[in-house]
């Protein structure tokens, strides 16, 4: 789509340019340096691997196609190890089926709202990290002038990646995983897998 694709330039230019504006800032001496009691907040681009979802009591199999989810974030460091982050996500998405019971072929903006909690292995400025969350998916169907579909669902994720504290105000992070979510009058779980870079400000 357009749409995705101009969203998909734009997120990459804010996100470029945010790097190379903290990226001047230096680092402190790495025995000074910690992450307690620190904030981030950030931009993100996901890729969002899409699923094949069973809707037994209308005969179908909806498929779900992958898309690019962009948003932002806010995190805290409640100690060197453990943070806990908010991520909002959205974009366009296609939802497709041929059954004559359940026939679609259109497009919905897909809203992602997890609370996660993290954990970072080492802490120093480079370390993997393991990541677990609990939220949201907002469906909606925008065809035409006027909303047709709505609905909201459950989800839960798991992950896991690395973080970079380059200076003492950029920080990077990329994290790949799956996430989970039971569609309204769905007969199976939806399994989406992710990657996301998400690239912020530490203070």
């Amino acid at each position: 789509m357009n749409t995705t694709i101009s969203g998909s330039k734009a997120a990459a230019v804010v996100l470029i340019a945010t790097a190379l504006l903290l990226g001047g800032s230096p680092a402190r001496a790495e025995d000074d340096w910690h992450r307690k009691g620190t904030w981030e907040t950030y931009g993100s681009a996901q890729y969002l691997f899409g699923d094949t979802v069973d809707f037994s009591k209308f005969g179908a199999r909806l498929k779900v196609d992958d898309t690019a989810l962009f948003g932002l974030g806010v995190g805290y460091h409640v100690t060197d190890h453990w943070a806990v982050s908010l991520d909002l996500l959205g974009g366009f998405n296609s939802f497709n089926s041929s059954s004559t019971q359940l026939a679609l072929n259109n497009d919905a903006f897909v809203l992602s709202v997890a609370v996660n909690a993290e954990y970072n292995y080492l802490r120093g400025r480079f370390s993997p990290l393991l990541r677990a969350g609990l939220g949201c998916y907002d469906i909606t169907d925008n065809a035409g002038y006027w909303t047709t579909y709505g609905e909201t669902d459950f989800s839960w994720n798991v992950g896991g990646g690395f973080r970079w504290n380059a200076t003492d105000h950029l920080v990077l992070k990329l994290v790949g995983g799956a996430s989970w979510t039971e569609l309204k009058n769905s007969s199976s779980t939806a399994q989406f897998g992710f990657v996301t870079l998400s690239i912020g400000a530490s203070f």
